[in-house]
């Protein structure tokens, strides 16, 4: 049995051949492109820092340990006024928290509108510890480079420090060895 064939012509499969090969160089340059835009969008991504505390001022890193979680804006408010059990009058604030070196340290930082309002709120838990907490305990005082300090004991284990600079007050609870070590690392950070 023979098979018939029919003869085709060199221009027709030249015409089938460029049809393939441009779909095919297509969807490579398709490919390509894509990959392109997702190289420079990891790449430029990855440089900008999305982390709101660059501009209120958190440092990076406090005395060896790393940001680990962070809030900021009205999240951070809430949970400020929630600590003190009530609106404490502040505008603005952040908390973080750092790790690393079998450490932790939890940084509360409450910003209010003037200097004074500030030292209003820092003598206030002054007094509110002072009058007897069952949080907080055995409420003492010192000067560290001519920042006052207060520190309590922690019904948590935790070393609590709190101080006022300007129209912030830093509250500092830490975990692990050498308190004062992230003591005098956050008396050196602008916060």
């Amino acid at each position: 049995m023979a098979v018939e064939t029919t003869p085709t012509s060199s221009v027709g499969m030249t015409k089938a051949r460029r049809r393939g090969h441009s779909a095919t160089g297509m969807i490579v340059a398709l490919l390509f492109l894509l990959l392109l835009v997702g190289v420079l969008a990891s790449l430029t991504l990855g440089t900008v820092d999305k982390s709101p505390l660059r501009d209120a001022g958190a440092p990076g890193k406090l005395a060896g340990m790393s940001i680990s979680h962070s809030e900021s804006g009205e999240q951070a408010l809430a949970e400020l006024s929630q600590l003190h059990g009530q609106s404490v009058g502040l505008t603005s604030g952040y908390i973080v928290q750092y790790s690393g070196s079998g450490r932790m340290a939890m940084v509360y930082v409450g910003i209010a509108n003037t200097a004074g309002d500030a030292a209003q709120l820092n003598q206030a838990m002054v007094a509110r510890i002072d009058k007897g907490n069952r949080y907080f305990t055995n409420l003492r005082s010192r000067e560290l480079n001519g920042q006052q300090v207060y520190q309590v004991d922690g019904a948590d284990g935790l070393q609590h420090f709190f101080f006022q600079r300007g129209t912030r007050v830093i509250w500092l609870g830490v975990d692990g060895a050498r308190p004062d070590d992230v003591l005098a690392a956050s008396l050196e950070a602008r916060w």
